[in-house]
């Protein structure tokens, strides 16, 4: 790690006082700045500040966690409690397949 971080890097102190600073600096970063009041103090003294967009999960991001929640959870629920539960794997199973063929989703309309 030789080479020196072209950017200032800001640490807000989180617990105890602690910052990350050592750790930073040992990896190359040589303008540190701890954000005493945080971040929202940091915005209001005007002082730059590059922020993730948090944007809201596609429907089909949802219907895949959701689907996949699911067939883990009926899967566990059939190997530890009984296996009628794998009925519940197989459905998820066949509604994927029915979505991917019809292009109609059933879970997706319940999610919206």
């Amino acid at each position: 790690m030789g080479s020196s971080k072209a950017a200032d890097a800001g640490l807000q102190e989180w617990t105890a006082g602690r910052t990350g600073s050592a750790t930073t600096y040992g990896e190359g970063f040589t303008s540190l700045h701890v954000l005493e009041g945080g971040v929202d103090a940091w915005r209001a003294a005007g002082k730059p500040l590059v922020s993730i967009e948090r944007r809201p999960w596609s429907m089909e991001r949802q219907v895949r966690t959701t689907a996949g929640s699911l067939m883990l959870l009926t899967l566990a629920l059939g190997y530890f409690v009984s296996r009628y539960f794998l009925l519940g794997t197989a459905f998820v199973g066949a509604g994927l397949v029915f979505a991917g063929v019809s292009d109609t989703c059933m879970m997706a309309s319940l999610l919206a």
